[in-house]
Parts: C-alpha cells; structure tokens; sequence
C-alpha cells in the first residue's frame, strides 16, 4: 500500500542513505544478493515510502516486518524494535533528521525524553524542521497503547511530519490537520489488522516559529 503521504509535500533528497545503501547487503530491487537471497521487505515495502527522507522502508526500516539484517530475518516492530535500537543505522537517522542546528539562526533550542523510572520503552518523540523558508516546525509526540504499540504510533507521527516539505503560510493549520486526521486513520487501521498494536495512539502538540 502506498502511503497517502506521498501527496503531501515530501522531501525526497537522494543523498539520504537507506538501509540497504548503509549495510551493503545487497538485498534491494537489483542488488547483487536479491536473487539469491531474496529482496528485503525494507527495499520494496511501499507503505513506509519517504518516511524520514527515504526510498520505500529505507529509512524506517524497524517499522518493516521481516527484513533482512544481518542475515537474519527478523519479526515485526514489535519483536525487534529493541534489537534495532542498537543499530548503528538506526541511531544515524534518528539523529539526521530529528536534530536542529541554529545554522547562525540566533535561535537555541533543546529537548530531550527520557524512559523514566517504570518503563521499560520511551514512548515520546520529538521533532525540529528547518523549512527551506526558514520557518520552524516544533513537535511532540506522546505515544499510547503500551510497550510497543505506543512507541510504534509515535514513530509513525514523527516519519510522517518528517517528510515535509512546504507548509503554505496562512494554511498551517489546515496542513497539519489534515496529517494528523490521516495519520490518525493509517493507526487506527494498523490497530484493527495487527493485535500487537490494538488500542494504540499518540497525542500531537505542534508549534511553528515562522516571520
């Protein structure tokens, strides 16, 4: 399924590495592994397409089921998103696309979660765009639902917001609105196909810093 997303301002840029790219495994459509060894969902996986400035699940590949790292195959979100936590890549593009440089800008920012004392996953993301206009785009992102399933939501709602690209002025509202009624659908149907994610969801605060 192709993300709907790919109709709202995405910013594909081809220097972004992908999974594949960064691991060099070969597995991807015409890679020198796929017909031996299969191509990874990861490569080929539309759903997931742009999330976080990459090719199909390229860069969210912890949110594909069944790919291929490490000659391994690996189960859902939920099975692997702690392993995947330790991945080199993993940490790369969380750092890539959801840190903020003031760029001489004047302006300073910081922000950091924490898992607490009690559980045992970080449910919150957080997110700082820089907009090509210079405009500001400030989010956070409490995931609900337990363990997996809210830590999977927020993930969701941060790629998402990730990947865009203009935000017309006087028509902020409008956009993020309707990014956030069709991330809410694309969660709520991935709740009622996966038990795993039954229930889940993530609160939105949004703030824009923009002359």
């Amino acid at each position: 399924m192709e993300s709907k997303f790919s109709k709202i301002g995405i910013n594909m840029q081809p220097k972004k590495l992908n999974c594949w790219q960064y691991k060099k495994c070969g597995r991807e459509p015409g890679g020198t592994n796929a017909d031996k060894d299969g191509i990874c969902p990861a490569a080929a996986e539309r759903t997931f397409n742009a999330f976080n400035r990459g090719i199909n699940g390229g860069r969210a590949c912890w949110l594909v089921a069944g790919t291929f790292c490490d000659n391994n195959v690996s189960g859902t979100f939920a099975e692997k998103i702690d392993s995947c936590r330790d991945c080199e890549f993993y940490k790369m593009v969380q750092n890539d696309e959801h840190s903020f440089s003031t760029d001489g800008s004047g302006v300073r920012l910081y922000a950091a979660t924490h898992v607490g004392l009690v559980r045992k996953a970080n449910e919150d993301r957080y997110l700082v765009r820089k907009f090509a206009d210079g405009t500001l785009l400030l989010a956070v992102a409490d995931g609900m639902g337990g363990h997996s399933a809210g830590d999977y939501a927020a993930e969701i709602l941060r790629g998402r917001l990730a990947n865009m690209q203009i935000i017309p002025a006087g028509k902020e509202a409008e956009t993020l609105s309707q990014l956030a009624v069709e991330t809410d659908k694309f969660i709520l149907e991935v709740g009622e196909t996966d038990e795993a994610f039954e229930g889940m969801g993530t609160t939105l605060l949004c703030v824009f810093l923009r002359d």
